[in-house]
């Protein structure tokens, strides 16, 4: 498998229901699901068990060993957040979530974002360490995407982590390196000049940072 645009999509559905859970987390009361565990916090080991598109379920086998660090995405999705009120969009510019259940081993929950995304979220405790979430998101467009998955608890974030991180010798990243190793910025921006030649190698180098950070 390449790191392929069906691979990116799958990475880029699971990072949104990372940061759905997250920013729905960061604005609701602690669900007694986490038991003493802080809501939206740690590194979680991600298995996708089902999903309504069948190659993203596919690719996903591929991907084993994916994590997400819940506190980066937090954050990301309040910069995110903070980004759109700076740009003079709606006030109201962070996702909404309404509790429908709250036990020890259930939780249920739907989410709305000011770009028109729902989701309905049910998360089942497997066991204190362990939880299944059933998640259906609706676009804006009606295009509904349906993703199971289970999320085990793998401790606390390192300090400064990625949102995703990955096996450094799984397949995917020795793509992903291979990448980083045709990003020279001197080479890729060579040909720009002024402002936009330093913006160019600020970009690649972020980008760089980010995919070192995402496989160690």
């Amino acid at each position: 498998m390449t790191f392929s645009a069906v691979s990116r999509i799958f990475v880029i559905a699971a990072l949104g229901l990372a940061g759905a859970i997250a920013m729905a987390a960061a604005d609701m009361p602690k669900l007694a699901i986490f038991g003493n565990r802080s809501t939206g916090k740690g590194l979680w080991k991600m298995q996708v068990l089902d999903s309504s598109d069948k190659e993203m379920l596919k690719n996903a086998k591929q991907m084993a060993g994916m994590s997400f660090c819940m506190d980066a995405a937090t954050e990301m999705a309040e910069k995110a957040s903070s980004s759109s009120g700076a740009a003079g969009k709606d006030v109201k510019s962070k996702c909404d979530s309404k509790i429908l259940r709250n036990t020890a081993t259930v939780a249920e929950m739907t989410v709305s974002c000011p770009d028109g995304d729902k989701s309905h979220i049910t998360m089942t405790a497997d066991s204190k360490d362990s939880f299944v979430i059933d998640a259906t998101t609706t676009q804006k467009s009606g295009k509904s995407t349906m993703m199971k998955v289970r999320y085990a608890y793998a401790g606390p974030c390192k300090a400064d982590s990625s949102v995703i991180q990955m096996d450094g010798n799984s397949e995917p990243c020795k793509k992903i390196k291979a990448q980083m190793a045709q990003m020279d910025p001197a080479v890729t921006c060579a040909k720009m000049t002024g402002n936009q030649k330093a913006a160019c190698e600020a970009q690649m180098k972020s980008a760089r940072a980010q995919m070192q950070k995402m496989c160690p």
